[in-house]
């Protein structure tokens, strides 16, 4: 197969707008830059040429020597591919895309690497806004269901008082619920009536001596309650 006419090479790589393709050394300076390139990053080819790919980086990838680490993988293995922060000439950031692939000699020996960028900012700012949709929909959904646990139990429990009022205002005892500081919280009708007054007048009462010398108390096991 015949290879690539160097001019025709030259018009493709300057068209690809859409892509930042350019060469480094091996040690990662840049050596060719093309119109994507320059659209992307914000650089004209006379600012970059010979500087160092590092620029393209966040500080924080640069400290952690990131560049360094994809040069070097992509020399050993022919090819390194990426997605992380890069940082245009005003200093604004874009999320992208990177491939770097070893350039060799006939010999095999490395002579550089192209490097392949592409913008993907929209489409993870979309991904994003579909994870925080799913997200919101999750805890929605969660809220929902634990509203609807608390009806239910809130539906048991009044079912229960329910029940338990009907057991308690059938009996032919008497019963009553304190506080702590002996102030009547509860009362069925036999109480009420033992007691001289209606349920809701009972109810926020204080146990007097008075009551306490008219009545026994007992606690539930039948032995006098020490008051």
């Amino acid at each position: 197969m015949d290879s690539l006419d160097p001019t025709l090479l030259r018009l493709l790589i300057e068209e690809a707008r859409d892509y930042a393709i350019h060469a480094l050394s091996c040690d990662g300076i840049v050596t060719t830059w093309n119109t994507g390139a320059e659209r992307m990053h914000g650089y004209r080819a006379a600012e970059v040429l010979g500087a160092s790919a590092a620029r393209f980086f966040t500080p924080e990838d640069i400290s952690a020597g990131r560049l360094q680490r994809a040069l070097g993988l992509a020399l050993a293995q022919g090819r390194a591919q990426e997605e992380s922060w890069r940082v245009r000439r005003d200093g604004s950031r874009f999320w992208a895309e990177s491939v770097l692939s070893a350039l060799r000699d006939d010999a095999g020996r490395p002579v550089g690497l192209s490097l392949l960028t592409r913008d993907l900012t929209a489409r993870r700012g979309e991904e994003q806004r579909q994870e925080e949709l799913a997200q919101e929909q999750a805890a929605r959904a969660a809220a929902e269901a634990l509203a609807a646990e608390l009806r239910a139990t809130e539906e048991r429990y009044r079912q229960a008082n329910l029940q338990l009022s009907a057991v308690v205002e059938g009996v032919t005892d008497g019963i009553t619920m304190q506080d702590p500081s002996g102030r009547i919280v509860f009362a069925n009708r036999v109480a009420a009536q033992l007691l001289g007054a209606s349920g809701g007048g009972v109810v926020g009462a204080v146990v007097s001596d008075a009551l306490i010398d008219r009545f026994e108390i007992m606690d539930p096991s039948g032995a006098p309650l020490p008051l």
